[in-house]
């Protein structure tokens, strides 16, 4: 299912119905120009072991939907989990087999900042300015000035409003990018419970963002786990037989989404899933 040239697909069951009883639910968000189906391995093993997870399309940032003005309102990722969550919560049919009081999130990369905006990190654009004008290079601080973000007023007030939503009761962020866009207060001050991997073989500047977020959120709700030899892309799903051949012959810019991709990324996503469920199981 969904799979492709270059992405191995996953195995699913078209319209199939939850068990009775009551399951958690999980919230997964995308990175930059990803999909729903990024981390559709993490969903098929959550669903196999009695989570219910939900992918999300963020509007802009999603490889079908890359709009420009869209990207700008960066504010409404943490919305589109808000609205999921109410979505599911109000369907008849899932409803009745979501367990609200044990709803997670899990974001990789830019969905890392989703999430933690979803639990309370408050964007302070004033920071961002600060940073920024020192590193104008760094990865984040380019991504937000080619995005145009954070550039009016009204964007500046969008961008530090309060997005937390109380429902969601502990999250995971695969590899994040954006930390240093947070107030330290607001992430000194979270309550809720969060595992945080950090990629050493990865892109992202760990110091200003999985490291910050460790060093400075609550130690007795954080855990940090700095994972030796992983990459950014080790978090998105497995590559085919041919996937890493097919990108060096016609999108070489990209080839490193499927570097390593096969069998050394299924072991490490089956490390994930254990991690992962161990850390959700303690959330009861």
């Amino acid at each position: 299912m969904q799979g492709n040239k270059v992405w191995q697909g996953i195995e699913a069951i078209k319209n199939a119905r939850a068990m009775d009883g009551k399951h958690p639910l999980v919230i997964l968000s995308h990175g930059i120009m990803g999909t729903a189906m990024a981390q559709a391995w993490l969903a098929q093993s959550l669903s196999q072991r009695g989570y219910i997870v939900a992918g999300v399309h963020h509007p802009g940032t999603s490889f079908f939907a890359d709009d420009a003005n869209d990207r700008r309102e960066l504010w409404r990722r943490p919305q589109d989990i808000s609205r999921i969550i109410d979505d599911l919560l109000s369907d008849d049919e899932f409803a009745s087999v979501i367990d609200s009081d044990r709803i997670f999130a899990v974001g990789h990369s830019l969905g890392g900042m989703t999430v933690m905006s979803a639990i309370g990190a408050g964007y302070d654009q004033s920071r961002v300015d600060t940073i920024c004008d020192d590193t104008p290079d760094d990865l984040v601080c380019s991504i937000l000035d080619d995005w145009n973000i954070g550039k009016t007023p009204a964007d500046i007030a969008a961008l530090e409003q309060d997005a937390t939503d109380p429902r969601i009761k502990a999250a995971v962020l695969f590899d994040m990018g954006g930390a240093q866009t947070f107030a330290p207060a607001s992430l000194a001050k979270m309550t809720t419970p969060v595992l945080i991997y950090g990629a050493t073989a990865g892109h992202v500047d760990l110091d200003r963002n999985s490291r910050l977020l460790a060093e400075t959120m609550p130690s007795q709700t954080t855990q940090y786990l700095e994972m030796s030899d992983y990459a950014h892309f080790d978090f998105m799903g497995l590559c085919t037989e041919n996937g890493l051949d097919i990108l060096q012959k016609y999108e070489p810019q990209v080839v490193e989404v499927c570097t390593d991709g096969r069998a050394l990324r299924a072991a490490k996503h089956s490390d994930i899933v254990t991690q992962v469920t161990q850390f959700f199981a303690t959330q009861d």
